[in-house]
């Protein structure tokens, strides 16, 4: 994870560095040797440290748009979109998405519910109070009980965030898992 060059070479700065202090205290030079060479190492290590980032790409299959304005409540102490409203933006979008299929909500599909399983976001650019977010809404993979949906969010030409969603079809009597409704099925695929 360190490299041992690197770390070598940051330390024998701190050595020299120690060395050339004019203080007559060796204890100071000692303590302030291994302040520094605590520093370089924690350097090292930042340099070194690449973080993993979510990718998300966008299937071929569009199922829906609408727009959602970005209201003030929307807005957190950086001053643009924040982060949680994202997830409810893509939320309304599918909401209303299954109202757009005749369906009253999330938990009214054929006889069975849904249920959210994962979500995954990468934020790609900042929306700000009173801009429109165009959410447009993917499917993914499916299987027999479940899907993936996806969303690209927009504004203007700008990229604003891309999120994908597992959601599996849900038993809400027997708190379980059931299959995807064959007539829900004919009419997203």
């Amino acid at each position: 994870m360190f490299s041992p060059f690197v770390f070598t070479q940051h330390s024998a700065i701190a050595q020299t560095t120690v060395q050339s202090n004019k203080s007559e205290n060796m204890a100071e030079k000692g303590t302030l040797c291994r302040f520094l060479q605590t520093l370089c190492l924690i350097l090292t290590h930042i340099q070194e440290t690449k973080m993993s980032r979510i990718k998300i790409q966008l299937p071929k299959k569009e199922l829906f748009q609408t727009k959602l304005t970005v209201a003030v409540s929307d807005i957190n102490y950086g001053g643009h979109l924040g982060n949680d409203k994202v997830l409810s933006m893509v939320h309304e979008a599918r909401f209303r998405w299954l109202r757009s299929l005749g369906y009253k909500d999330e938990i009214s599909i054929d006889g069975v519910g849904t249920i959210q399983v994962d979500t995954g976001i990468q934020y790609k650019g900042e929306a700000f109070h009173g801009d429109e977010i165009l959410i447009t809404i993917f499917l993914g993979d499916t299987t027999a009980r479940s899907m993936d949906l996806y969303y690209h969010l927009t504004c203007k030409t700008k990229d604003i965030a891309r999120v994908k969603t597992g959601i599996a079809f849900f038993d809400y009597t027997e708190r379980k898992v059931t299959m995807m409704p064959d007539a829900f099925r004919e009419k997203v695929m």
